[in-house]
């Protein structure tokens, strides 16, 4: 069956996500700050906050993404392979375009940028062909004949 309106889902799930690992940054940088190292000036936190922040989009974006994706597979017959490659490079674009305005040294963030959504992208296909012969729930299972 034919989802309707897969890109604008497909889209708003993107921005989702990209709200899931800004929170998941805060969150562990108030732990940080409050838990591990106390005490500290805000410009030791905001030099942390830079250094973790990739990291936390490479990992627990990476694990989200295929959660994501192996979601879509179970629930829907249409369209698996398109919404396994778009979604990180739906979010990748997002990322691009949000960074823009900040005027960042691609030559320095180019490599971690890649690490993040390349990241993303291998969770993402690992997904797919991990569940790809699943039957969806739109999807009616096989009739089975009795063995006699």
């Amino acid at each position: 069956m034919r989802q309707k309106r897969f890109w604008l889902k497909l889209t708003g799930m993107a921005l989702l996500l990209h709200v899931a690992l800004i929170i998941c940054s805060i969150l562990e940088v108030a732990i940080y700050s409050y838990l591990i190292v106390p005490g500290q000036d805000n410009a030791h936190y905001q030099r942390h906050a830079e250094t973790s922040g990739p990291w936390i989009s490479g990992l627990v974006g990476s694990l989200f993404v295929f959660l994501l994706v192996r979601r879509y597979i179970r629930s829907n017959s249409d369209r698996r392979l398109t919404y396994a490659i778009a979604l990180p490079v739906v979010y990748m674009i997002m990322d691009i375009a949000m960074l823009l305005p900040f005027q960042i040294n691609w030559r320095e963030h180019l490599p971690v940028f890649l690490m993040a959504n390349g990241a993303k992208l291998a969770a993402s296909l690992l997904s797919y062909y991990m569940y790809k012969g699943s039957p969806a729930k739109d999807q009616p299972a096989p009739i089975q004949e009795p063995r006699l």
